[in-house]
Parts: C-alpha cells; sequence; structure tokens
C-alpha cells in the first residue's frame, strides 16, 4: 500500500496539521474544503449555493491533482451552518456533479472556521471509478 500527499496551487495549504488530500493505492481522501478564499473571506459572499459551488471547484482541482475528478467521488460529507438552506447546497450540487450521484451525509453546525463560512465539503473518490477501472 502506497500513501501519497497531493496539493495544488488552487487550493492554498492550511497552517494546521493536516494534509488537504490523500491517496492511498486507488483511494482518494479529502480533508474539509471551504469556500475561503486567498484573503481569508468567503468566495460567493452569504450566498449558498456560490459558497458549495465554490468548494466543489477546489475539490475538482485536488482531484485532477491526484489523477481523479468529480466524476469518481463515491462519498461527500457537507457540513453548512444552515440546514434550512439545503435546496440551494442541492441546486448547486446538481449544477456540478453528474449521476450517479455520490453518497452524501448533510450535517448542520454551529459554525465553520472562519466567519461568514456557510459549507464545508470533504470527500472520498476512487480514481478511475467513473471508467470501471
Amino acid at each position: 500500500m502506497s500513501i501519497r500527499r497531493i496539493v495544488c496551487p488552487e487550493v492554498p495549504e492550511s497552517a494546521a496539521p493536516f494534509s488537504q488530500c490523500l491517496v492511498v493505492d486507488q483511494q482518494v481522501f479529502l480533508s474539509g474544503v471551504t469556500a475561503a478564499g486567498s484573503d481569508g473571506q468567503a468566495l460567493g459572499g452569504n450566498d449558498m449555493a456560490a459558497q458549495t459551488r465554490a468548494c466543489l471547484a477546489k475539490i475538482a482541482c485536488l482531484l485532477a491533482a491526484a489523477g481523479s475528478g468529480l466524476c469518481d467521488v463515491v462519498k461527500l460529507t457537507i457540513y453548512t451552518t444552515d440546514i434550512s438552506r439545503r435546496a440551494e447546497i442541492s441546486a448547486a450540487r446538481r449544477e456540478v456533479l453528474k449521476e450517479p450521484f455520490p453518497c452524501s451525509t448533510l450535517v448542520e453546525v454551529k459554525a465553520l472556521a472562519a466567519p461568514g463560512l456557510m459549507v464545508e465539503i470533504d470527500a472520498t473518490a476512487m480514481i478511475g471509478a467513473s471508467l470501471g477501472e
């Protein structure tokens, strides 16, 4: 079994002691990704769908660097500070993700790492899953 750490310039690394993306054999594990921009402000402001799309765009960058893609995602866990706005999250997911949609869990939390962040998403993907490899 091999473990590779993945980084990509579009998703700046955190100062906290964790890896954003690890590849273990053909599995890709991503830590929670938020819509925080390089200035620390939330991309998309108070727009829940825009923040969700920003998270998924960052996930797509990390997956591409790992040799995978959004079509290979098998599991998402989505954390939100306002579950009453889940329809906005779902709409953004439908714009970005294709069927078969990944397994998913949606959890409401009190707060995320920085003020203004409303969505955080972690993911698990399989390299080549969409190709049947």
